[in-house]
């Protein structure tokens, strides 16, 4: 445990000076969007692609070839793994918080008489937060789909490497999305009536629900990073 929690400082130290500047430039433009916009903008667009942060670590550790000096240190694959998983787990708590007190602050701003399509923005946040989508529960959803991108551009970075893994990710998208096309044609699924259900789900499970994507979003993560220490495990044999 203690390894693990020296590995995911490594990783901190080894690129908080790529990633806090764009970090904080993004939350600046957020809350500069929600003021004008929506308080859920945080929540549901930009955090299902903030695990994106976790890329320079992999790009860090392989121009400064760590692999190498773990080899050298006694230091198990396998913690080098979870760590990594457990930076992203990290990065995305923080901005489910984030999310949330931006969310509340932009709910506290008094949008005056700035523009009509603006003033119904608000109205209609406000009516979401009152009718049970609160920012809470729509960060919890930006958590959950976040955890999915996340742990899959991880776990394709392991397996493949940083060089080759946009075109990993473009493949496996391709493949996925026309697995997904052909399921929908050949069952007639109607993406609308999923849709309807799915909200109709979430609105008398609203409890339910925000339990759900969190245990959905480490599930994911914590079958990432099994994926990831199997093939590697695997590759070493």
């Amino acid at each position: 445990m203690k390894e693990i929690a020296n590995l995911i400082k490594l990783d901190f130290t080894s690129v908080k000076r790529k990633i806090i500047i764009p970090f904080i430039s993004i939350i600046l433009l957020v809350f500069a969007l929600e003021l004008f916009t929506l308080p859920y903008v945080m929540c549901l667009f930009v955090m299902p692609f903030i695990g994106d942060f976790v890329q320079p670590v992999f790009s860090v550790v392989e121009k400064n070839r760590y692999n190498k000096l773990y080899g050298l240190l006694p230091i198990k694959r396998n913690n080098i793994i979870i760590a990594r998983f457990c930076f992203a787990l990290i990065i995305l708590l923080s901005t489910v918080i984030l999310a949330i007190v931006l969310g509340y602050i932009t709910f506290l701003f008094p949008t005056g008489e700035i523009n009509d399509t603006i003033n119904e923005a608000k109205s209609v946040a406000e009516e979401l937060q009152k009718g049970g989508f609160t920012v809470e529960l729509a960060a919890s959803l930006g958590f959950m789909i976040g955890c999915i991108v996340t742990s899959y551009v991880c776990t394709l970075t392991f397996i493949f490497g940083i060089e080759n893994q946009l075109q990993a990710n473009l493949i496996f998208a391709s493949v996925t999305g026309a697995i997904v096309f052909i399921c929908i044609k050949a069952f007639d699924i109607s993406i609308y009536a999923v849709m309807n259900k799915l909200a109709e789900f979430i609105s008398n499970n609203i409890a339910l629900t925000f339990i759900l994507t969190y245990l959905i979003g480490i599930s994911f993560l914590a079958l990432g990073a099994l994926i990831s220490i199997l093939v590697c495990r695997k590759r070493e044999l």
